[in-house]
């Protein structure tokens, strides 16, 4: 059988409490900041609630009956319940609130998010932000592990037991270094000559080459030249002639407008990709729709095309 409603009335518990530490109403009233009339009205809805003659009153004060007594007693137990209740939830609601871990695969993470962090810190002061930077394979694991409220990647390969939605749309461009054959070539490399060269390429996970082998899927493939974990050192090995490389425009407008690489045009191969937002398989809430709003308003146009035209986040598994 449940205990009714009114008999948890935190109000008038408390003003019972007061009334048997002051063994006055008008003095319980004020600490509460409550009119004595109000308190008086309060007191007696309480009795009828309980059924209990709880507190005496004489033109000298109000003392507590004896049900009053042990009332009270309860009273003062369940209200401190109560009161760690509340400063539990409170505080789990500011820690949730003021701090949020954001994964993000490595080409956002170094071309795109310093950006967004610096926007929403500015914006969003007093929320903590943490970046952890991995591949896109590793970005997804950590978010299925509740390391990151919400993740940032590049793979175009399905995902699972995750909410996903399109940020952006990024292009890959095929580069060599000023000396290679291919750096004065006028005639497009095919998808087909692309697969049977072998490449400088990132590790297995990384969005970037995930993106590169679901391309050319449909051609024999020669293997890496060498297989390398950043984009730095992609750039750095085809700079130096060991082969050619597919990179982010992201990663390689610089080198290029330096002359460090070149870019070679392709035939028969779409080089664009997505940039994605992921977050767990629930509806996402602040601040991490604060900061989603946040990196989808400060998308530079040489990767999203149409930046800020994209809509938040739909539930999509």
């Amino acid at each position: 059988m449940g205990i009714p409603a009114q008999v948890i009335d935190d109000n008038a518990m408390r003003l019972l409490v007061l009334i048997g530490e002051r063994r006055s109403l008008g003095a319980a009233a004020r600490e509460l900041g409550m009119a004595q009339s109000n308190a008086s009205r309060a007191l007696a809805r309480y009795e009828r609630v309980t059924g209990l003659h709880l507190v005496d009153r004489t033109p000298a004060g109000s003392t507590l009956t004896e049900d009053g007594r042990l009332v009270a007693a309860w009273a003062a137990e369940a209200l401190l319940a109560l009161d760690e209740y509340a400063g539990a939830v409170t505080s789990l609601a500011h820690e949730a609130g003021t701090h949020l871990s954001v994964g993000a695969s490595q080409t956002i993470a170094e071309y795109l998010a310093p950006r967004w962090l610096a926007r929403f810190h500015r914006d969003y002061p007093d929320v903590e932000v943490t970046l952890t930077v991995a591949n896109s394979q590793d970005t997804l694991a950590a978010l299925e592990a509740g390391r990151v409220d919400i993740g940032f990647i590049e793979t175009p390969l399905p995902v699972r037991h995750a909410r996903v939605n399109l940020l952006a749309t990024d292009e890959l461009a095929l580069v060599v270094a000023p000396g290679h054959p291919w750096a004065g070539r006028a005639r497009p490399v095919s998808a087909r000559e692309l697969a049977g060269t072998g490449l400088v390429v990132r590790e297995t996970g990384s969005g970037t080459r995930g993106t590169l082998d679901a391309l050319l899927r449909d051609y024999p493939r020669a293997d890496p030249e060498l297989e390398v974990s950043s984009n730095a050192a992609v750039v750095g090995s085809v700079a130096a002639g060991v082969a050619p490389g597919v990179l982010s425009r992201l990663v390689v407008d610089v080198p290029l407008r330096t002359g460090m690489l070149v870019e070679v045009p392709t035939n028969g191969v779409d080089l664009r990709r997505p940039l994605r937002v992921v977050w767990p398989d629930a509806p996402m809430h602040s601040p991490a729709t604060d900061f989603l709003a946040v990196a989808q308003a400060n998308v530079p146009s040489a990767s999203s095309g149409r930046p800020g035209q994209q809509n938040f986040p739909r539930d999509v598994k």
